[in-house]
C-alpha cells in the first residue's frame, strides 16, 4: 500500500517536473504562476512527508536551514533602516519582495531534501530530461520556421527565420526564443541538458537527432551560451567519452561518428547566425561611433561643467540614457557619472560594466562595511536595475553570508559530486557533474537564471540526482 502510494507521489512529481518547459513561457509569467508553483511543490512535499517516515527523521535539518534563513532575513531587514543614498527613498527596501526573492532562492533546497526520499530511477529523471529537450526545441524550432517567434532580445515578433539567415541581418530581426519569457534561461537549459542527452546517445543512436534540434534550436536563440557553448559541450563530451574508452581500453561505439554531422551542419550556420551577425553590428557600432580621446585640464571643476562634459562626451549607444535618467540619475550623482564617462574608455563600456559600477557606487556612498558580509539587498538592487551576471548579483543584494546560506545547495553539491566521482568512476557521475558545473559556470556568466524558479526547480531534479541512491547503484560505463 505505502509503494503505491509513494508510486503515485513520483508521477505527480515527474509531471510537476515536466510541465516547467510550458510554465517558462511569455503569457504564463506572472507572480500568480509563480505562487502556483510554490504551493504545488508544497503540497507535493507534504505528501512525502506524510506518506514517507524516512523523511521525518531528518526533518530538523531542512527546519533548521529555514531558522537560519529567517534570521539572515531578519537582519537583512534590521540593517535596512541605517540604509542611505543620494537618491530620495532610498532605493525603496520592500521587506516583502525582499522575502519572495528568499523564498524563491531557498525552494530548490527544500525539494531536493524530499526527492532525496522518492529514490527516484535514473530512467525516471532521463525520461523528464527528454520531455525538456522535446518542449524546448519544438517552441523554439516550429515557431522560427513560421515566424512567429519571439525575438530573443525583445517582445518583438521576428522578421526571417532559419532558412532565410545570411550575413548583416540584424539579430533583432532573427534571434528567436520562441513563446518563451528569457532567451538566456531556454540557454541554460540546453546547454545542462546536453551531457544527459548525449549520456543516451553512448547507448541508442536514435538520440542523435535531440541533440541536433538542441544545437540548432541554440543557434536560433543567438546567445553566446547557446551558440557557441552548446557546440562546445558536445565537443567536449566527445573528447571526455573518446578518453574513458582509451583508458578502458573499451572499443570505441561507431555510431559516435555521426555527430560530426550536426557538429559541421552548426559550424557551417554560424557565419551567418544571429550570434555572429550581433557580435558583427557591435563592432560596426563600435568602429563608427567610437569618441575620440580629448586631453582635459580640470582644476576645481564646478557641477555644471560636469553636467556640460558629461552630455558633450556620453555615447548613447554604449551607454543608454536610461541609466543616468532613470536607473541611477545623474542629477543625484553627477561626480560619479562625470567621473565614469571621463575614466572610462567608450570600447569598454557595456551594460555589465555600468550596473556593476552604479551598485559599487551605491554601496561606496552607503559606506557600511557589513554591506560585504550582509548585502545591500536584493530589492533596492531590482529597484535599480537587475545585474545580468547572477553570481554578482547575489554578492552584491546578499553578501557573503547571504550568498552561502541562500545558495547553499550549489556550494555543496559540487565538492560532493567530485568526491563522488573520484570516489566511484562512473560515466553518469562525470554527465551529472559536468552538468551541475555547467549551471553554475553560466549562472556567473548570465542573469536571471538562479532567481528564477522556472530554472532552478527544473535544476534541483538535476542535482537531487547527486544524492539519490538508485544512482550510486549504477555500475555501468566505469572508467
Amino acid at each position: 500500500m505505502k509503494n503505491d502510494k509513494i508510486n503515485k507521489i513520483q508521477k505527480l512529481f515527474i509531471i510537476y517536473f515536466s510541465v516547467f518547459p510550458i510554465l517558462n513561457m511569455y503569457f504564463f509569467h506572472s507572480k500568480i504562476t509563480t505562487l502556483l508553483e510554490i504551493i504545488i511543490a508544497l503540497i507535493l512535499m507534504a505528501l512525502v512527508l506524510v506518506y514517507e517516515k524516512k523523511s521525518r527523521k531528518k526533518l530538523f535539518i531542512p527546519i533548521l536551514y529555514i531558522i537560519l534563513v529567517l534570521t539572515y532575513l531578519l537582519i537583512n531587514y534590521i540593517r535596512s533602516f541605517s540604509f542611505s543614498s543620494y537618491v530620495p527613498d532610498n532605493f525603496n527596501y520592500s521587506l516583502f519582495n525582499e522575502s519572495l526573492t528568499i523564498i524563491k532562492l531557498i525552494t530548490p533546497v527544500i525539494i531536493i531534501y524530499f526527492l532525496h526520499y522518492l529514490n527516484l530511477t535514473l530512467k525516471q529523471y532521463l525520461m523528464v530530461i527528454n520531455i525538456w529537450a522535446i518542449l524546448i526545441t519544438s517552441n523554439i524550432i516550429i515557431t522560427n520556421i513560421l515566424k512567429i517567434s519571439l525575438c530573443s532580445y525583445s517582445l518583438d515578433t521576428i522578421t526571417y527565420n532559419i532558412f532565410e539567415w545570411q550575413t548583416g541581418i540584424s539579430y533583432l530581426k532573427t534571434a528567436s526564443k520562441g513563446f518563451f519569457t528569457y532567451a538566456n534561461q531556454q540557454s541554460a537549459m540546453i546547454v545542462v541538458i546536453l551531457p544527459f542527452i548525449f549520456y543516451q546517445f553512448t547507448n541508442k543512436c536514435k538520440y542523435i537527432l535531440l541533440i541536433f534540434l538542441l544545437l540548432i534550436s541554440g543557434l536560433m536563440l543567438g546567445t553566446r551560451v547557446s551558440s557557441i557553448g552548446s557546440i562546445i559541450v558536445v565537443i567536449t563530451l566527445i573528447l571526455m567519452f573518446l578518453v574513458i574508452s582509451l583508458i578502458k581500453r573499451q572499443k570505441v561505439k561507431k555510431h559516435l561518428c555521426l555527430l560530426v554531422i550536426p557538429l559541421i551542419i552548426s559550424a557551417m550556420l554560424i557565419p551567418i547566425s544571429p550570434y555572429n551577425n550581433r557580435n558583427n553590428e557591435f563592432t560596426v557600432n563600435n568602429e563608427n561611433k567610437m569618441n575620440k580621446k580629448a586631453e582635459e585640464t580640470e582644476n576645481n571643476i564646478n557641477e555644471n561643467y560636469k553636467i556640460e562634459y558629461f552630455n558633450k562626451k556620453v555615447n548613447n549607444y554604449y551607454l543608454p540614457k536610461v541609466f543616468y535618467e532613470k536607473y541611477y540619475p545623474i542629477k543625484y550623482d553627477v561626480d560619479f557619472w562625470y567621473e565614469f564617462i571621463k575614466n572610462t574608455p567608450t570600447r569598454e563600456i557595456n551594460y555589465r560594466l555600468i550596473e556593476k559600477s552604479i551598485i559599487k557606487r551605491v554601496k561606496e556612498i552607503n559606506n557600511d562595511k557589513l554591506d560585504t558580509i550582509f548585502g545591500i539587498s536584493n530589492t533596492r538592487i531590482q529597484n535599480i536595475f537587475n545585474i545580468e551576471q547572477d553570481f554578482i548579483l547575489h554578492y552584491y543584494a546578499f553578501g557573503i553570508i547571504g550568498m552561502i546560506i541562500l545558495l547553499i545547495e550549489y556550494f555543496i553539491s559540487v565538492p560532493y559530486i567530485l568526491f563522488k566521482f573520484i570516489k566511484k568512476h562512473t560515466f553518469i557521475n562525470l554527465i551529472i557533474m559536468s552538468s551541475v558545473c555547467l549551471f553554475i559556470f553560466i549562472s556567473i556568466l548570465s542573469g536571471n537564471i538562479i532567481n528564477s524558479l522556472n530554472v532552478i526547480i527544473p535544476f534541483s531534479l538535476i542535482i537531487s540526482m547527486i544524492y539519490n541512491k538508485n544512482i550510486d547503484k549504477i555500475d555501468n560505463n566505469l572508467l
